[in-house]
């Protein structure tokens, strides 16, 4: 588990980070899923009684208003996405990396470490993983409101 922490996790620039971030950990061999706000499906009732599934955030909008109102929708929307995804407080978001179950665990969990080690191109958020000091506190986020 990574916890991305922000000023506001909904920004161009973060949300763009955080899929990136995504995208980077889920080529990672040994991964066999990566879950986050830009990897995961918006669940919702179909009108015809059926589910459908879509992008949650497809593209990731640039203009404020756009950005404003995603942030409320997913807010809005707990324990589907706040307080489990992203926090309350919309400071943190959550990024789950599934280890394939062949796969040597401590390797996968090294390599992640490596990528978050990586010197940020543009990063505007912090990054901390399971081993971190600084995850506890991050966590603790999504448990506030």
């Amino acid at each position: 588990m990574v916890a991305m922490t922000a000023p506001d996790i909904f920004t161009y620039q973060n949300l763009s980070d955080l899929q990136e971030l995504t995208i980077v950990l889920q080529q990672i061999e040994g991964v066999g899923q990566v879950r986050s706000l830009t990897s995961s499906d918006a669940v919702r009732g179909s009108e015809w009684g059926g589910i459908e599934l879509s992008p949650l955030i497809g593209v990731i909008p640039q203009d404020l208003d756009a950005l404003a109102e995603l942030k409320r929708t997913i807010l809005a929307d707990p324990p589907m996405y706040s307080g489990s995804m992203v926090a309350p407080t919309a400071d943190a978001a959550l990024v789950v990396v599934e280890v394939k179950p062949q796969a040597d665990a401590v390797s996968v969990a090294a390599a992640v470490q490596k990528q978050l080690n990586r010197p940020p191109q543009r990063r505007g958020g912090s990054l901390c993983n399971g081993g971190d000091s600084g995850l506890k506190p991050s966590l603790s986020r999504f448990h506030e409101s």
